[in-house]
């Protein structure tokens, strides 16, 4: 199965195996949204992915060409690292290349693809709750993670109430999908704890802002993992 790759481990570009295909800038399957503008790797991730779909959903031909140009190789960019997961704008560009992506219906608006998205993640994050947490703390774990998903359908609910703007409640889903999507992947129970803890974070900040009336949250304060 294709995968991201790194292109640091292969010390250039012009090193990478003939499996692998380069995605990072600047060719033309790199992400035009860079971190240099002050913006983090997530929102970057999260703003090609919705870029992404918008284009496909402008000209459905264009998963022909990534097909063409990217179908069955590995894609090296330079976010991953060998010890955890980091969200790469590869790992969409795999998605839409993906057996799943081929059921998606072509007439669906953005919204709901990313709604199956989030659908999706959402059912393998309860299951990859059962695995990858230590037996000994599992019962630690089990209530605030379900809450944590739990938060997502008050999320939305919240954010159309208040008549959030539809390109506000796009990002908003499609940050909680990519952010799962590093949940599921990952195998360090300290990483595990910190990621899930900053997922229901960023889940009640969205909602402080449509509703001051609830305490402003506070970004937990567990320190960043070693790498």
């Amino acid at each position: 199965m294709p995968k991201v790759l790194n292109t640091h481990h292969f010390g250039s570009v012009d090193k990478l195996p003939k499996t692998a295909k380069y995605i990072g800038r600047p060719s033309e399957h790199g992400n035009p949204f860079a971190r240099s503008d002050g913006t983090t790797r997530l929102q970057n991730v999260v703003k090609h992915r919705l870029d992404l779909y918008t284009r496909i959903k402008r000209n459905p031909s264009l998963i022909q060409k990534l097909q063409s140009d990217l179908g069955g190789y590995d894609l090296a960019c330079w976010c991953t690292q060998p010890k955890r997961f980091v969200a790469c704008h590869g790992h969409a560009l795999l998605h839409v290349l993906s057996d799943g992506w081929k059921t998606r219906d072509p007439s669906g608006s953005v919204l709901s693809w990313i709604m199956a998205d989030l659908k999706s993640i959402i059912a393998k994050a309860k299951r990859h709750a059962g695995t990858a947490i230590p037996a000994d703390q599992w019962l630690e774990w089990t209530i605030p993670i379900y809450e944590a998903i739990v938060e997502v359908e008050y999320t939305i609910r919240i954010l159309k109430k208040r008549q959030a703007s539809h390109d506000t409640i796009l990002e908003v889903l499609m940050t909680m999908v990519v952010s799962l999507e590093a949940i599921v992947q990952e195998t360090n129970p300290t990483w595990l704890k910190y990621r899930w803890q900053h997922f229901t974070w960023y889940s009640h900040s969205v909602v402080w802002e449509y509703d001051t009336s609830m305490h402003e949250p506070q970004e937990p304060t567990t320190n960043r993992p070693v790498k």
